[in-house]
């Protein structure tokens, strides 16, 4: 059958009327099987091989891209919770801090009460202390007149005795 097709070949007719040359064909076609053959024996186990191992690497990092998107997903939903306890805790906090300085404005304000309640009796303790005072020097004033009174309606000087007992039972009767 080989040698039939070289002859049909060899024939100016048919195929070789195109320029195609059917020895080149057939050296070409056997060419090409034995390169198969000896890629397949010796390359093709390796190249499947190398394919096989890319594709493993190529599945393992997109799981890992998977794994990793995920575990950023939960860092993500981890971080909210994250904020908003430390909200509630900035909540909490900020509602001490209003509530302490609420008494602490509470007790500034009874503190300043009772000083001034302090300061108020202390000073009517003082004024009528000078009003006692001051009634006081205006008995003693009020006898010293009386006496200088006395003196010029009797033109004598009484003694101390006689002085106080006339200014005594003179007060007495006015007041």
């Amino acid at each position: 059958m080989f040698t039939s097709l070289l002859i049909f070949a060899a024939e100016e007719k048919g195929v070789s009327a195109l320029g195609i040359d059917p020895k080149a064909i057939l050296f070409q076609a056997g060419t090409f099987v034995i390169l198969f053959v000896l890629i397949r024996k010796f390359a093709l186990d390796k190249i499947v091989k190398s394919l096989k191992d890319r594709e493993d690497t190529i599945n393992e990092g997109l799981a890992n891209a998977e794994k990793a998107a995920k575990a950023s997903e939960q860092a993500v939903q981890e971080q909210e919770k994250i904020l908003q306890s430390a909200r509630k805790e900035a909540d909490s906090v900020l509602a001490r801090a209003h509530e302490e300085a609420g008494a602490i404005v509470k007790q500034a304000e009874d503190a300043a009460t009772s000083k001034t309640e302090t300061m108020i009796g202390d000073a009517k303790k003082r004024i009528e202390n000078d009003v006692e005072k001051a009634k006081l020097e205006l008995k003693n004033e009020v006898r010293s007149l009386v006496v200088q009174a006395t003196e010029q309606l009797i033109h004598e000087k009484l003694d101390e005795k006689k002085d106080e007992k006339l200014i005594k039972s003179a007060i007495e009767g006015r007041l």
